[in-house]
Parts: structure tokens; C-alpha cells; sequence
């Protein structure tokens, strides 16, 4: 019970539950305008980038979230980026990341990628890049890849049809 926690231990529940946190996943706002298919439901069913409108967080709000993340000893954040600093103030959360001792798992969808990438690879960091695989979008998917082979990205294919597994 809460109450024998607290008298066990001396601290309040939110200090109990952040000690053993283990990985946050966080959605970095941005308006996206690809129309993937199935935008919504995958995010539901995995890490996959969507099209965050409305009250998010600040740039200010994910600074000291990831201060009081780094503080409680959290092992891994993974962090959704949905255009790829179209924001101005993404800058400002790769420098502070790279402060962080968590490991950073940076998610983002293929059709967002640009050659603003590299800096990405900062330390503890790795780069999944998300795509949907169909044989109208194979050959452009191949030639984006091999454009990006210089970094080390885990590349994420997303298959929705049995017949797209053959491809």
C-alpha cells in the first residue's frame, strides 16, 4: 500500500515510482504534412511519429524534463521527432540532450529525413528511421537509404500487406 511504502521508506510515492522509471518516451511537436497512411493508428501500436497539433509542451518544458529525467537516473529516452528541426528551438534540445547521461533513441519517419540527421549522432545516441515498404515506393526508399549510408541508422520497415513481405 502507499502508505507503508511511505512509512518503509521515508519518500512519497512519485519519488518511489521515478527511481525505478526506466525509459520515457517523448513526442517532440511539429506539424507534419506527408498523409502517411495509417499516420494514426501505428503510433498507437509502436514508436512512430504523428501529427501532434494543439497544447504540447515548450521548448523550455523539455529542457527541464530531461534534466529531472537525467537526475532520476532514467536508462533510455526515446525522443519522436516529426519534422526534423523545422523548429528553431530543436537545436536547443539536441545540445541539451548531448549534456544527458540516458541513452537517446531519436524515431522518425523516412519522409522527414534531411540531411539535418547528423546531428543526431550525439553521445549514447541511435537513429531509427521508420519507413513504409509497397512496391510503388521501393526504388525511391532504396535510393534514400543508400544516400544515407555514411551514418549508422537502424532502418525500420513497416510492412502492411503479406504480398509487400516479398518485395
Amino acid at each position: 500500500s502507499v502508505e507503508r511504502i511511505k512509512k518503509e521508506r521515508g519518500q512519497s510515492l512519485g519519488e518511489v515510482i521515478l527511481r525505478n522509471l526506466n525509459e520515457v518516451t517523448c513526442f517532440l511537436p511539429g506539424i507534419c504534412n506527408n498523409g502517411c497512411e495509417d499516420c494514426e493508428s501505428y503510433f498507437k501500436q509502436m514508436i512512430h511519429c504523428s501529427n501532434f497539433t494543439g497544447n504540447n509542451l515548450c521548448i523550455n518544458d523539455y529542457m527541464v524534463l530531461f534534466d529531472n529525467l537525467d537526475a532520476c537516473g532514467v536508462n533510455k529516452v526515446n525522443i519522436v521527432i516529426n519534422s526534423l528541426f523545422e523548429n528553431t528551438g530543436l537545436n536547443s534540445i539536441i545540445d541539451k540532450l548531448t549534456e544527458c547521461s540516458f541513452k537517446k533513441e531519436f524515431y522518425l519517419s523516412i519522409n522527414n529525413l534531411n540531411d539535418n540527421v547528423r546531428k543526431l549522432f550525439i553521445p549514447d545516441s541511435t537513429v531509427n528511421i521508420s519507413f513504409h515498404l509497397s512496391s510503388s515506393n521501393k526504388s525511391k526508399i532504396e535510393q534514400t537509404i543508400s544516400l544515407y549510408r555514411k551514418y549508422s541508422i537502424d532502418w525500420n520497415c513497416i510492412v502492411a500487406d503479406e504480398l509487400d513481405i516479398e518485395l
